[in-house]
């Protein structure tokens, strides 16, 4: 008879949770720390191998990810939980993909010194916990060359020889190539000083009697020659305690699901140890002896051991890269080291000083991008976000998202009330006090200062508004005041007109929304230091409050801090609005202009987060002293590509590539292309509705005479004023944003009489031409229309064009297109130009007379701070003159 029965398999080895414990930890940034932090965290490993007494095992897993790269399909969230449910799966996708893996460490040692361990770990700054309690069975079939397991195919090698040259620490992670399931493992056991020094002396005596007969048979061993002092010096500091030595032996396993794979990734181990001249033998004939010596908590049966002293093993540092996966973190793109993806949680106190973050990049390192993934990211965990935007870059996704966009511009609407105080608060002193003091604060900024005695009645008013109006504004504090002071003056214009539906009426916008974006392209410069104040009292009022997480996002930082209202703002925020349930975060591209000054170098190192991009060698140089960069990092800097990054999370430090989730870089892009509305055909009034401009022709000038010296008469800083020629007073030009682009080429007679080349400049031209002493039978209109020279090749005429010279033309032709211009002349409008012009380009000033603007070299879309690739000097890009839609 023949019985079957059931029975388990033969087990290889089972790890026992009561006589040994492991212990995980999480990763720190070792490889682009600082150099304080480095030695803090050496001098602490050191401490902690000074201090064993008993064998530790230290085992580090590297993971690659199984799953493909996630593809840019995605659902479009309809609320702010869909918002971080969307963050967190894309997030997660990151990390299962192949392009991504983890590297854990993990510590075993018995079970009764674990806590001294755990003790040990805190005081380096590495958090560890201790791993569950369940025993670890391991169970394969074991050939020559490989190791069969439930988890695929396994080989392991040992080190038979240490690399020969000076041990950097974290040159283990050399040995391990991307892409692989990795395992390496060393297992330390301490060895007693008398028996260490004992061996060492027997280990002497024997070198020098080789040496002596070395001597004698007149050869000499080179490796003999540098062992021996190596043993010496040794000797001489473990005698003086000042090192400890311990058995050394190292293992390293490879697993793979199929024999195939093994065999490719066993080629790029072996290269890789050669590559570092270390050198590593396979465990032929005793794999599952050296995969159970890479398990954490495995014995070690191969005792492939090697004397090390203390110094040299801590080399074996088994922590290299960061791996910031914070849970409840902002998802901000993926870890150029490791590919998994970076989540940071600015508001976690345990690990951070303060929630402030702090973007630093030139033009075009992608500041907006990082800044808008930012922002979409804690709407989405709940966090208020408020925008301020001197260029107006965040309006449409502020839409999009079901926030705010106020432009804070004449015209607009918009308005912020300083005198808003609830009902309830009117009676108490705690609140009316600050609300006077904060008109008495506007009106300063507004009259250029004022002296105690004003502000003295400036407050008395304030306060009298407050008893006799419901909802009083700045308007009724200006009535209030002395008629025909100073005061009363100047506040009459800023109540009245267009400036009071700014500042002078109830508070039409919405400050409560999720996201508010303040858009300031188009203020301007009389009411920069007002509405920052505005701005500043209406924000610091709401944070204040603690009831809800705030963001408030400040880009272009260096533009606003020439402002001294903001300034002292943004200073005193960034000191205080952690207290506040607040993060401040803002976007630079000249942090040397924030480190000059001592108001600007608090607001550039306050962050306890911060991101560096791409930066010119000198901006890199002042960061790198700033922030205790490496060299290695600097360098970094300097030859960043537009979304990478440099983050400073605390004490880790680790290269970004910012990269946001589909749904968010879709709604970038509707927002982009939705961000200025369509172009509408205005006209450029000389000025406005002033008096008008005088003739375009001079005195006692024949009609045929063209004098150039208006520009002189008239000119303006940015703007190049030119009569127009051949007798068309309508010319085409396009302007986008207040940049002049550069003419498009053509053809004709218009393309050919254009003098000004791309950059502005004069294009070379005849000695005689336009020559303004000429006589007036000498001038020209054109050298085309001259029948007394002939047209050069370049400038043959066209076929079918009939060339007239200028005596040939009718003279009442003439005489009445003169009239018509002395006519255009004297009025208030000059000349229309056809212009696509977003109507948010509502300017006034007074360019002179209505004559065509000429690209000038301030104004070039290509010069470093007015390109379309960057931010735009408000000064430099402002138009200077005054569009108004055609009736």
């Amino acid at each position: 008879m023949i019985r079957f029965t059931r029975s388990a398999p033969a087990q290889s080895w089972r790890r026992d949770p009561d006589h040994i414990a492991v212990i995980e930890t999480s990763p720190i940034g070792f490889a682009g720390a600082a150099e304080e932090e480095r030695h803090k965290w050496l001098n602490g490993f050191r401490r902690l191998l000074d201090a064993l007494d008993i064998p530790i095992q230290v085992v580090v897993e590297m993971r690659p990810g199984s799953e493909e790269d996630p593809d840019d399909s995605f659902a479009t969230p309809s609320d702010f939980e869909d918002m971080r449910g969307a963050d967190l799966s894309f997030a997660c996708a990151t990390r299962r993909s192949t392009s991504a893996h983890t590297v854990s460490t993990s510590l075993a040692i018995a079970a009764d010194r674990a806590a001294r361990l755990l003790a040990a770990l805190g005081e380096m700054g590495v958090q560890a916990r201790m791993r569950d309690s369940a025993s670890t069975a391991v169970f394969g079939r074991e050939l020559a060359h490989q190791f069969l397991h439930t988890r695929g195919f396994s080989r392991t090698w040992y080190a038979e020889r240490l690399p020969g040259t000076d041990l950097d620490p974290g040159w283990l992670f050399r040995l391990l190539p991307p892409g692989l399931a990795l395992t390496l493992s060393w297992h330390a056991t301490p060895l007693p000083a008398a028996w260490i020094v004992n061996y060492l002396q027997r280990q002497l005596i024997n070198m020098r009697a080789a040496r002596l007969l070395d001597t004698t048979s007149m050869a000499s061993d080179p490796a003999l020659a540098g062992a021996l002092p190596n043993a010496e010096d040794l000797q001489r500091r473990l005698a003086s305690s000042q090192d400890k030595a311990f058995h050394v032996s190292m293992y390293l396993t490879l697993t793979s699901p199929s024999r195939d794979q093994l065999a490719l990734g066993s080629r790029q181990v072996e290269s890789a140890a050669r590559a570092i001249l270390c050198d590593l033998q396979p465990c032929t004939f005793r794999m599952r002896d050296g995969f159970l010596a890479t398990e954490p908590g495995g014995p070690d049966r191969l005792q492939r051991k090697r004397v090390l002293d203390s110094t040299a093993l801590v080399t074996f540092f088994p922590w290299h890269e960061p791996d910031l996966q914070q849970p409840g973190g902002l998802f901000v793109g993926r870890n150029r080291a490791t590919g998994s993806p970076v989540l940071v949680d600015p508001f976690e106190q345990r690990c951070f000083v303060n929630a402030n973050i702090g973007v630093f990049g030139h033009s075009g390192a992608g500041k907006t991008y990082l800044l808008s993934t930012l922002a979409m990211g804690a709407l989405g965990s709940g966090t208020q976000v408020f925008i301020v935007d001197p260029e107006h870059e965040y309006g449409g996704l502020a839409r999009r998202l079901g926030g705010v966009d106020v432009e804070l511009a004449l015209g607009s609407g918009h308005a912020l009330n300083v005198l808003d105080l609830s009902p309830d608060h009117r009676s108490d002193e705690a609140w009316l006090g600050p609300a006077a003091a904060d008109a008495v604060d506007l009106c300063a900024c507004v009259c250029g200062g004022l002296d105690e005695s004003e502000r003295a009645l400036v407050e008395g008013a304030a306060r009298q508004a407050y008893d006799e109006v419901a909802e009083p504004v700045l308007r009724d504090v200006a009535e209030r005041l002395p008629r025909g002071s100073r005061l009363a003056v100047i506040l009459h214009r800023w109540v009245n007109g267009s400036l009071g539906q700014m500042f002078s009426a109830p508070t039409n916008v919405d400050l409560e929304a999720p996201i508010v974006v303040f858009g300031m392209r188009e203020l301007r410069d009389e009411m920069v230091a007002p509405v920052h104040f505005l701005l500043a009292e209406a924000l610091w009022t709401r944070i204040k409050r603690k009831d809800r997480r705030r963001m408030l996002v400040i880009d272009e930082l260096g533009l606003l801090f020439e402002d001294a209202t903001i300034r002292r703002f943004v200073v005193s925020l960034a000191r205080r609005i952690r207290k506040y349930h607040g993060s401040l975060v803002f976007a630079t591209q000249n942090p040397g202009d924030l480190l000059s000054s001592d108001q600007g170098a608090v607001v550039a190192t306050n962050p306890a987060l911060a991101f560096f991009g791409a930066q010119r060698p000198s901006e890199a140089a002042k960061l790198e002293l700033a922030f205790h960069l490496s060299p290695r990092q600097r360098g970094f800097l300097e030859t960043a590509r537009r979304g990478d990054f440099l983050l400073a999370a605390g004490a880790d430090r680790l290269t970004v590539q910012v990269k946001a989730p589909p749904w968010q870089e879709h709604l970038m892009r509707l927002a982009r292309s939705a961000a200025r509305p369509p172009p509408r055909r205005v006209g450029l009034l000389a000025h406005g509705e002033g008096p008008p401009s005088p003739s375009l022709r001079p005195a006692r000038a024949s009609p045929r005479t063209r004098p150039r010296t208006v520009r002189r008469a008239r000119g303006r800083a940015r703007v190049a004023l030119r009569p127009a020629v051949g007798g068309k007073l309508t010319v085409t030009r396009f302007v986008r944003d207040g940049v002049l682009p550069a003419p498009q080429e053509g053809s004709g007679p218009a393309a050919q009489r254009c003098r000004f080349r791309e950059d502005g400049g004069r294009r070379n031209r005849r000695p005689d031409h336009d020559h303004l002493h000429a006589r007036p039978q000498c001038r020209v209109r054109h050298q085309r229309l001259d029948p007394r020279r002939r047209p050069s090749a370049g400038q043959a005429a066209a076929p079918g064009f009939q060339i007239r010279a200028p005596a040939q033309r009718p003279i009442a032709r003439r005489r009445a297109r003169q009239a018509t211009c002395d006519q255009e002349s004297r009025g208030r409008a000059h000349l229309l130009l056809p212009a696509d012009i977003p109507p948010a380009l509502d300017e006034p000033t007074e360019p002179g007379v209505g004559l065509r603007p000429v690209r000038h070299q301030g104004l070039r879309a290509d010069s470093p701070r007015g390109g379309a690739g960057g931010a735009q000097d408000p000064e430099r890009v402002r138009p200077p003159w005054r569009l108004k839609a055609p009736s």
